[in-house]
């Protein structure tokens, strides 16, 4: 379970997270060595993924074609499940890493870079951040 801490001397917080040490090392490396067969994010391999939250496209749910697509992050940094506890260990005060932790996959293709988006392209993955963030 993440927490988030207070170090009420520093009045600095800091998210705890121990169920992240599970995602790869990096996420740059873990893409450079899928393919298109393997990567989880390329379009014709949804299945690959948790059920999406949204995607932009004109078919049913969880099927290609899509333009944009959220799903839930498989490692997350905080979860929406948990209930919100409060405590009180020495100087630092937590809570529960209470919140909702999903990956934007901005387009079907990862090698895509922003500079080739039309905009279009940009207008519909922004619109899905500020929904998603609202």
């Amino acid at each position: 379970m993440s927490e988030i801490r207070r170090d009420r001397l520093h009045s600095q917080y800091v998210l705890i997270a121990p169920e992240r040490m599970r995602r790869p090392d990096t996420l740059a490396a873990a893409l450079a060595k899928a393919t298109l067969k393997t990567c989880p994010f390329c379009e014709g391999n949804e299945a690959m993924t948790p059920p999406e939250i949204h995607a932009i496209r004109e078919n049913e749910a969880n099927a290609i074609n899509w333009k944009v697509r959220v799903v839930p992050n498989l490692y997350k940094a905080v979860q929406i499940e948990l209930e919100d506890h409060s405590k009180l260990t020495g100087m630092f005060e937590s809570i529960p890493g209470v919140g909702a932790h999903e990956i934007v996959i901005d387009t079907p293709s990862h090698s895509s870079r922003m500079a080739d988006l039309d905009t279009i392209e940009i207008r519909d993955w922004l619109s899905t951040i500020a929904m998603r963030i609202a």
